[in-house]
C-alpha cells in the first residue's frame, strides 16, 4: 500500500475507534474508495461490500430521492470552489459538511451529517485522497432540508450552499453575531457578550440581512438554523 494512503487509513481506524463514526478515504482520481470503514454495518444495516463494491447505485437507493440530485448539484457546486484556488493547498483548509436523509437497517429514513477533507493531492496539484466521516445527525430537523456548508477551519468562515441564488459567505464574526441573535440577545447584549461597540453589532446585522437577502434577522436566523449552520 502507498506509504501516504497507508498513514491516513491508520488515521481514519483511529478516528473510528475513537467516534463509531462511518470512515471513508476516496482516491478523487481513481473515482474509488480505498477504505471503508465497519461501522456502516452496524450502524445503517449496510452491506458494506455491496455498497462500496460492484453492487449498481447501491448507495443512491439508499438516499432519499428529494436529497440525491441536491447533494450531486451542492457537490458539483464546491468542486468548481476549488477547482478556482490559486493556492490548490489551500483546499485542505476547508471542510466540505452534509446533511440528508438515508436509509437505515429497518429501511427507514435518518437524518446523517457527512464531511468531507480533502486531506492530500497529486503531485499535480489536483484533488487525491478524500477523508469522509459520517455520522447519525443530533440535531432537530423540523422542516429542514438537505443542506451544505463550506468551512474554512482556519479563518472560520461559512459559504452556504446557494438555494438558486450567489454563495451566501459569512464570517467568524458574523456567525458568532448571528447566533447570539438566535440565542435571544439584543445589541447591547451582544456588544457585551464580544466585547465589541453597539455600532459594530448594528453594522453586522445589517451585512448578515444583506448577504442572506432576507428582510429581518428572524429570517436569517430561521435559514441559518435550516442549514445547521449553528452546530
Amino acid at each position: 500500500m502507498n506509504t501516504i494512503l497507508q498513514k491516513h487509513t491508520e488515521i481514519a481506524k483511529q478516528i473510528e475507534k475513537i467516534q463509531s463514526s462511518c470512515i471513508t478515504i476516496f482516491d478523487f482520481t481513481k473515482r474509488e474508495h480505498v477504505f471503508v470503514s465497519d461501522n456502516f454495518a452496524p450502524l445503517l444495516g449496510w452491506d458494506i461490500d455491496q455498497a462500496f463494491g460492484k453492487a449498481e447505485n447501491y448507495i443512491d437507493k439508499k438516499v432519499h430521492p428529494e436529497d440525491i440530485a441536491k447533494l450531486e448539484k451542492m457537490s458539483f457546486f464546491f468542486i468548481n470552489i476549488f477547482n478556482e484556488f490559486d493556492d490548490k493547498e489551500e483546499v485542505k483548509n476547508y471542510k466540505y459538511l452534509t446533511e440528508y436523509r438515508i436509509k437505515n437497517s429497518q429501511d427507514k429514513y435518518v437524518w446523517v451529517t457527512e464531511q468531507h477533507t480533502v486531506v492530500e493531492l497529486t503531485d499535480q496539484n489536483e484533488m487525491w485522497l478524500v477523508l469522509g466521516i459520517l455520522d447519525l445527525s443530533p440535531s432537530n430537523h423540523q422542516h429542514k432540508t438537505c443542506n451544505a456548508l463550506l468551512t474554512n477551519i482556519k479563518t472560520g468562515d461559512v459559504t452556504i450552499f446557494p438555494e438558486e441564488k450567489p454563495s451566501i459567505i459569512l464570517s467568524k464574526r458574523e456567525i458568532q453575531v448571528l447566533e447570539e441573535i438566535s440565542k435571544g440577545y439584543v445589541s447591547k447584549q451582544i456588544a457585551d457578550r464580544l466585547n465589541i461597540s453597539i455600532n459594530t453589532v448594528n453594522t453586522h446585522r445589517q451585512k448578515i440581512i444583506d448577504k442572506m437577502e432576507v428582510n429581518n434577522t428572524t429570517e436569517a436566523v430561521q435559514r441559518a438554523t435550516e442549514v445547521n449552520l449553528f452546530n
